[in-house]
């Protein structure tokens, strides 16, 4: 007989982990038993919508990325496991990206970066996330040396272009890093 297994998704206050979901179906998988998801909808005080995306693991980053091209500003948060997801929303998605720590945030966000190479798809990226930057105090731009070319064909500095998606007022800062 096929064993059913069931995997509550909690999502507020305290969320499953990612460690958790990948457990669960490592185990369905070994036993060969069908793994219910029961996603938990809980009243959250805000305007919350729920969609539901059907995909199997090896597509789950692609199609992920491919819906965040939707949304005007993409959540998630800085964990391990989360890692290539966030890298195919940050480059794939086109869509401004707020990465939050494993811990408590309070809603206030002081400070921006800006990846730039000085393309079209950055400056596109950079004017979707207008509306983050214009409530910021900081705004670094950064960039990245001897990955690829970037290109300031109108003699525009890196600090001049930090300074316009600041869009006026606060702190803009530019660094020249090495690649990691």
């Amino acid at each position: 007989m096929k064993q059913h297994l069931l995997i509550p998704l909690l999502t507020y206050r305290d969320a499953t982990s990612e460690f958790m979901i990948v457990n669960a179906v490592a185990l369905a998988h070994q036993m060969q038993a069908t793994l219910t998801v029961c996603a938990v909808e809980i009243a959250i005080p805000a305007d919350v919508r729920t969609r539901e995306l059907k995909t199997t693991e090896p597509f789950v980053v692609e199609v992920l990325a491919e819906a965040s091209r939707a949304y005007d500003l993409v959540l998630l948060e800085a964990a391990g496991i989360s890692r290539l997801i966030v890298e195919a929303v940050l480059f794939v998605s086109g869509r401004p990206l707020i990465l939050y720590p494993s811990a408590p945030f309070d809603g206030r966000i002081d400070h921006a970066a800006i990846a730039w190479d000085g393309s079209r798809a950055a400056a596109r990226a950079a004017h979707s996330a207008s509306f983050l930057l214009e409530r910021t105090s900081k705004v670094c731009l950064l960039s990245v040396i001897d990955e690829k070319p970037v290109k300031f064909e109108s003699g525009v500095s890196r600090r001049e272009s930090a300074e316009e998606r600041r869009n006026g007022g606060g702190d803009t800062r530019t660094w020249r890093g090495e690649p990691v």
